[in-house]
């Protein structure tokens, strides 16, 4: 994973909240540096997701694979 920073300022979801899905059960949090974050997709076109996970205190958002 790999951070992106202040890429949306309006917060998440916020442009296109339809192609926004925040994930449920096991899929729902992800650990990551020791700190457990929510996990979502963002779907970009048909098939294709972007799957990530954002830490809101510290305002960023970490991109990774589908786990």
């Amino acid at each position: 994973m790999f951070p992106v920073r202040d890429a949306d300022r309006t917060g998440p979801g916020h442009a296109h909240p339809e192609r926004h899905n925040r994930l449920k059960g096991d899929l729902a949090c992800s650990v990551h540096r020791g700190e457990r974050l929510v996990r979502q997709q963002i779907e970009m076109t048909t098939g294709d997701r972007i799957w990530h996970v954002f830490n809101t205190e510290r305002r960023t958002v970490w991109i990774g694979s589908n786990p």
